[in-house]
């Protein structure tokens, strides 16, 4: 609630940093100390409910210092829009929100029916290394919604449009970079991991083509959901659903954990094909221009730039290495062709900032 009220107040980079950062660094820390004995089990689940506590209370703070803290009830609110509208959206929406929830774990679940809870513990390991590809988007979309809901309401469809496209570019480098990124360096990643992790590379691989492409289509289900068509976002998760239980009732028996991470990797592309389609028919909007497969043609020489540098002796003296030269020659074939704006006036901004 104190997330959707700060995206309300379009006040969302200090709750994004609490939730996509704050939260799992904490983890982490609570996870380090009960691996090496400082915490018991009990204690470290007594720190991970008390890290979502802290940020509980730090979002709470943040409201109080935008001067936002109001406990008194008003009816005012009720007098905008009638009641029985709200419910209505708000029930879609949330049936909506538990489909999302079950794709995002009804794979899992399959994996542990079909082979064995071993094997699920290999592919949630690949499935949330893939997730580092939705922090990003997830933030921009917090951003997105209440930006969204206020160009329907001014009916305002050209700065809707420059909006759609210019967030589908910022998602698609930021996407890019760390999709190369996490894929080139698989091997350090699993070398923090116990040997048997590494059978779900390729996993990993397919997760993070199906989360990018999600980012490449850029806010069609938020237009979709903020718009008056916002009960068919309900349709497609549904579908999005069903598709993925069936494609991996097909799949996991064919091909194990790589069959698994390739059915959420079509049903997640067919739905956002099909989603950026009904956005395009119904309302004239869609993301895409020359620049898009510019910065994929960028991307693709950086990431080959990258993996032609030569493993040696050090897992991680070969990511350091990786990472320098993915964004190095990313970065500049970036700023040379100057296939985004948004990343050319940025460093404008730095270079007067530094003066040079």
């Amino acid at each position: 609630m104190q997330d959707a009220y700060l995206k309300a107040l379009y006040q969302t980079a200090f709750s994004s940093f609490v939730q996509d950062i704050l939260l799992r660094v904490l983890t982490v820390v609570a996870a380090l100390l009960f691996s090496l004995g400082y915490l018991t089990f009990h204690q470290f689940v007594l720190a991970f409910i008390g890290s979502y506590g802290f940020a509980t209370l730090l979002l709470a703070l943040y409201v109080m210092y935008l001067g936002e803290w109001h406990l008194r009830p008003s009816k005012a609110a009720l007098r905008v829009v009638p009641v029985r509208e709200v419910l209505s959206f708000s029930g879609f929406v949330i049936l909506s929100s538990l489909s999302g929830t079950i794709i995002g774990s009804i794979d899992s679940l399959m994996v542990g029916s079909s082979i064995s809870l071993a094997a699920t513990g290999v592919y949630t390991t690949a499935f949330f290394i893939s997730t580092a590809l939705t922090i990003p988007a997830r933030s921009l979309n917090k951003i997105a919604f209440p930006l969204l809901a206020e160009y329907w309401k001014a009916q305002d469809m050209p700065r809707m449009a420059d909006f759609y496209r210019r967030t589908t570019r910022l998602n698609t480098v930021v996407g890019c970079w760390l999709a190369l990124g996490i894929g080139l360096n698989l091997d350090f990643i699993y070398s923090l991991m116990r040997p048997e992790f590494a059978a779900g590379a390729t996993s990993v691989l397919l997760l993070l083509a199906g989360r990018l492409f999600d980012s490449i289509t850029g806010v069609n289900g938020l237009i979709l959901v903020t718009s008056p068509r916002y009960r068919f976002d309900l349709v497609f998760n549904v579908s999005l659903a069903v598709a993925t239980v069936l494609l991996n009732l097909l799949l996991i028996p064919l091909y194990g954990l790589t069959g698994a991470a390739l059915a959420t990797l079509l049903a997640m592309t067919g739905i956002n094909v099909a989603r950026t389609w009904f956005v395009w028919r119904a309302y004239g909007l869609q993301p895409f221009d020359f620049r898009i497969p510019l910065v994929l043609a960028v991307a693709a020489v950086a990431g080959l730039a990258a993996w032609l540098v030569p493993i040696t002796h050090s897992v991680f003296v070969t990511m350091l290495v990786r990472s320098t030269v993915l964004t190095g020659v990313y970065g500049g074939l970036l700023l040379l062709t100057r296939a985004v704006p948004e990343v050319s006036n940025l460093w404008q901004q730095v270079r007067r900032r530094l003066r040079f």
